[in-house]
Parts: C-alpha cells; structure tokens; sequence
C-alpha cells in the first residue's frame, strides 16, 4: 500500500479538489481508513487489496470540475482510475473490481462482485456526502495519519 500511498502520481491528486475543500488525496485516504476500520470489526475481508483498491478508486488525476467533465465525471472517471491504476502499479482482480465498480448504482450494470468492492461503494458514498456537506474536515495530513493508523492497527 506504502507504494501506492507515497509514489509521485498519488501524491499529485493532492493538487485537486474532490468534495467541497477536500482533496482527491484526502478523500482517497478516508475512504481506505473508514474502510479498513470496518473491515477489521468483521475480520473477513482482504485488508491489503481493500486497502490498495480504496486508495486507487479515485486516481483519475484531472479536475474533473470544468464544465465538460461535470456531468460525465460519475460515470466515466471509474473507468479512468483502473486504466492509470494499471497503468502506473500493479492490482489484483480484487482491487481492479474496487476501482471499477464503486460508483454503483449509478454505473447501473457494473455490481460490485467482491465485499471489498461492496464495502468500498458504500464508503465512497458516506465519506462524499460528509466532504461535500462539510460535516467532516481534513486535509491530506490528517487523512494520511489516520489511514497509516488503520494498517498499523490491522496488521497487528
């Protein structure tokens, strides 16, 4: 996760805005930390693919706020962040199906096959909703923080 976490292209999504001040950066880490904090009350979940999957859900590296890209945003930028995920690192069928399909319902046909990928879905909703009615604040250092918590805590 370490790699994927600290390389040049994910550190670059820390220069767009996701959900009102949060960064995609941010909101990546938040939902691989909420993610891995539920997975670990169950204990039957992949936390490395979780963990890697939920990080790279988002890693379409452009501001998606122009107004072009606005309205097709939801249903493309899915597809976007598994062409550079794989592009840039290596990810397993489990992490490509968390990358793909976590915009579901929207991307009607795309259902989530593995409860990572389940888990990571309702994750993404929850922590947008919070980002964008500004109910929870963090900046990239905090999300970084807690996420680095959350695999220590795992691990052991």
């Amino acid at each position: 996760m370490r790699e994927i976490l600290y390389s040049e292209k994910m550190q670059s999504t820390r220069q767009y805005t996701q959900h009102a001040k949060v960064s995609v950066f941010a909101h990546c880490c938040m939902v691989a930390h909420v993610s891995l904090q539920i997975a670990k009350r169950f204990k039957r979940f992949d936390v490395e693919s979780l963990a890697r999957g939920a990080l790279l859900h988002d890693f379409f590296l452009y501001d998606w706020h122009g107004k072009k890209l606005l309205y097709l945003h939801g249903y493309k930028h899915s597809n976007t962040a598994y062409i550079n995920s794989k592009k840039h690192f290596y990810i397993n069928e489990i992490e490509a199906d968390i990358i793909k399909k976590h915009m579901w319902p929207l991307t009607l046909f795309k259902l989530p096959r593995f409860r990572e990928s389940w888990l990571v879905c309702g994750v993404d909703k929850l922590c947008s909703l919070c980002e964008t009615l500004r109910i929870l604040r963090y900046d990239d250092e905090k999300a970084i923080k807690l996420l680095e918590n959350s695999m220590q805590k795992v691990k052991t």
